[in-house]
């Protein structure tokens, strides 16, 4: 099998329309509560993706005022029932950082999100600060199977390359995932179909869940068009091309002003 490298190649059609809208704010407020000496907050707040046998995680607390013991009642606005999030922390005497230990239950479903809404009271924080760390936590919570599968090099027939990327498998989900494939955070999901007889592998496009892809936002910022996208064009073929030596995934780059054109992106496992 020999596939054409550039089979599509569309000029970007610009638009000039742009909307605008303001709003006006309303000068009517009710201020809090005073803050409280401790100025308590969260300072990791992040979302969490746990191993499957995992059955807790942590998140750390910090706070200003460090003379004695202090123990912090939480408000507890959302917490998905698989969770177990206790009702207060406490400060050890001397110390600027507790711990808060948040239980996850065997019941939890691999890839299913799951939800913390935590608020620490305003008679122990201050709101009002511009500061590292957050009064209240909001964050989802998931376990997976993901390990490390292989390195790869990574060409864009538009962005250049290569670049060496990192792929994971998922064996729960039979899925591979590609890390930071054009940018940090935006990850990109792919099934594989059995090698057939001349050596080529066909190759599915996924969303996260394992749904087959459309497009998705790449990550990369145009300076001028914005945060561009990949259409997967799916009727041409994608997968592993023995002459090519590499994985092909045709690729249409496209930004809200509309396409920079299409061709194939190229995937080789070291």
């Amino acid at each position: 099998m020999k596939i054409n490298k550039y089979f599509l190649m569309a000029g970007l059609a610009v638009l000039s329309i742009v909307a605008t809208s303001c709003s006006k704010d309303d000068d009517k407020y009710t201020p809090g509560k005073e803050a409280g000496s401790n100025n308590v907050v969260f300072i990791n707040e992040s979302n969490q993706t746990l191993a499957l046998t995992a059955t807790e995680f942590t998140v750390e607390l910090q706070r200003t005022n460090t003379s004695g013991d202090l123990t912090v009642p939480l408000e507890i606005l959302q917490c998905s029932s698989v969770l177990s999030c206790p009702a207060s922390v406490t400060f050890a005497s001397g110390s600027a950082t507790a711990t808060l230990t948040v239980g996850v239950s065997g019941d939890a479903v691999p890839y299913d999100e799951y939800t913390l809404r935590v608020r620490i009271p305003e008679d122990y924080t201050n709101s009002y600060l511009i500061q590292e760390g957050t009064p209240q936590l909001n964050l989802t919570v998931m376990k997976e199977d993901y390990k490390p599968y292989a390195t790869a090099d990574f060409t864009s027939w538009l962005l250049g390359g290569p670049w060496e990327v990192s792929i994971e498998y998922s064996e729960y989900l039979d899925m591979y995932r590609i890390q930071n494939l054009y940018a940090d955070g935006y990850h990109y999901y792919y099934k594989l179909a059995k090698p057939a007889a001349d050596g080529s592998i066909a190759m599915t496009m996924c969303n996260a869940d394992g749904s087959k892809l459309a497009s998705q936002a790449c990550g990369y910022v145009h300076k001028t068009y914005g945060m561009m996208s990949t259409k997967w064009l799916s009727d041409n073929f994608t997968g592993y091309d023995p002459e090519e030596g590499a994985f092909c995934i045709p690729f249409q780059f496209t930004v809200s002003a509309g396409s920079f054109g299409s061709g194939y992106e190229y995937l080789v496992i070291k």
